[in-house]
């Protein structure tokens, strides 16, 4: 499942936020699977040096649920690893980045049925992806189960992981809705 190769990626702007925005600025990529479907990652920059990296289906961009909505493609690990393979993009332009990845909840609109937060099945995935093709020579992994997100923290450009760690987590923490409930 994941000897996938990453998709030819094209960077397409750099964004800056609108009203009520955290983040400080948006890196905006495309890509094409291979099964021709174009899909959007958004590596948004908060400060602390970290990017959350996002992805959706180009043709949900106007929808509020965009980052939620399920393809039935079955090609998770394709469009994983490709996100994944941004970072190195990322490091190039900023080395001292650290990179985060929230893990959404799927939502199966016609079996009304919403994931558990904990430990969710995209979660699972990005911590195998990360795990495998990351590696821990540049980055300490910190997971948090509890709201299925995974932690890069660049150590080095770092000496103080642990600290950064916390103040990264305590910032998402204030930033995004971590509820059971939607």
């Amino acid at each position: 499942m994941l000897d996938r190769s990453p998709c030819e990626i094209k960077f397409v702007q750099k964004s800056s936020p609108i009203k009520g925005d955290d983040f400080l600025y948006a890196l905006i990529f495309k890509f094409f699977t291979t099964k021709k479907l174009k899909y959007i990652i958004r590596a948004e920059y908060f400060k602390n040096e970290v990017y959350a990296i996002k992805y959706y289906v180009a043709r949900d961009r106007r929808r509020d649920d965009k980052f939620y909505r399920l393809t039935n493609e079955f090609n998770a690990a394709e469009v994983f690893v490709t996100c994944a393979s941004i970072l190195p993009v990322i490091l190039k332009c900023n080395p001292a980045a650290s990179f985060c990845f929230n893990a959404t909840r799927s939502r199966e609109d016609k079996k009304d049925r919403i994931e558990s937060m904990y430990r969710n099945q995209r979660f699972r995935l990005y911590m195998e992806v990360i795990l495998r093709f990351i590696g821990v020579e540049t980055f300490d992994h910190y997971s948090f189960e509890e709201v299925s997100s995974y932690l890069l923290i660049n150590k080095l450009a770092c000496s103080d992981t642990e600290g950064r760690k916390d103040k990264i987590r305590e910032m998402f923490l204030d930033i995004f809705d971590f509820h059971e409930s939607i």
